[in-house]
């Protein structure tokens, strides 16, 4: 999906939320040979569950960014659950020792901006617009698009032809397309911090603060600086200016007059 969409933060999140390790590898690292800088994509792979153990949520961030035969490297993973690594031996810097290394339980998340050019066509033809899972849900629950013969073929076809690998694609559990936020769904995020601003200001302060006109005000703040185009960083920007710091101006200035039980109008 699209640069800045919080694709990257959105797994973090998945590996805090599971109380799993994690580990972000940026592919762009890996664009040449020169860029290898003396270890290997899958040498790398084996430092981080060396140190982080077997459950690590491994991130590959920008896949794309590195060549097809650097992504392939991680099929070993995929087709065996189990690779091997080469690392000095132990009291001897000078030689090396190959060691199998289990991946079997490794959750692997990869990021891309490619495909971009096709969800944007879509966007234009009003075939989907939002965040993450629109259209991929079930429930409430976001279900990755797998590859069949419609829509979700085309949309491969366009990852392959930003050199995404395609047997990589294949081995995958499926792909989730990030699209735009709409002006709704970027009024939701910033009442999602705006409550919770208020949580962590009762947490500090021992106090209860109760909010009115919340969705009028965030409503507000989305009429005057929402754009298509926004990206997760401008979202947090927002939300740092215009939610968080009035919010804790509003508390702080009033404090002594304020109550335990008070209610913030908006």
């Amino acid at each position: 999906g699209f640069k800045g969409q919080g694709k990257t933060q959105l797994a973090i999140a998945y590996a805090e939320g599971l109380g799993l390790p994690y580990e972000v590898i940026a592919l762009n690292d890996f664009q040449s040979i020169n860029g290898f800088n003396k270890m290997g994509l899958l040498e790398r792979v084996g430092s981080a569950l060396r140190k982080k153990g077997a459950f690590t949520v491994l991130i590959f961030d920008e896949i794309e960014k590195a060549p097809i035969y650097v992504q392939n490297e991680l099929l070993q993973m995929f087709n065996d659950g189990e690779f091997s690594v080469s690392v000095p031996i132990k009291g001897n810097v000078t030689m090396r020792e190959s060691i199998l290394l289990n991946s079997r339980h490794t959750t692997i998340i990869m990021t891309s901006n490619a495909g971009t050019n096709f969800l944007e066509r879509e966007e234009s033809r009003g075939a989907s617009t939002g965040l993450g899972f629109k259209g991929t849900a079930t429930a409430g629950v976001p279900i990755p698009v797998a590859r069949d013969s419609g829509w979700t073929e085309k949309f491969y076809l366009a990852l392959e032809a930003d050199n995404i690998s395609d047997v990589l694609l294949d081995r995958g559990d499926g792909v989730i397309p990030f699209y735009h936020l709409s002006k709704p769904e970027f009024a939701q995020v910033l009442l999602l911090h705006l409550n919770e601003t208020i949580r962590n200001i009762n947490a500090q302060n021992s106090a209860s603060l109760k909010l009115e006109n919340e969705e009028s005000f965030v409503n507000a703040i989305a009429e005057r600086d929402f754009r298509v185009d926004l990206s997760n960083r401008e979202v947090l920007r927002i939300i740092q200016s215009s939610v968080r710091s009035v919010l804790a101006k509003a508390y702080f200035e009033g404090n002594q007059n304020l109550k335990k039980n008070s209610v913030i109008l908006f």
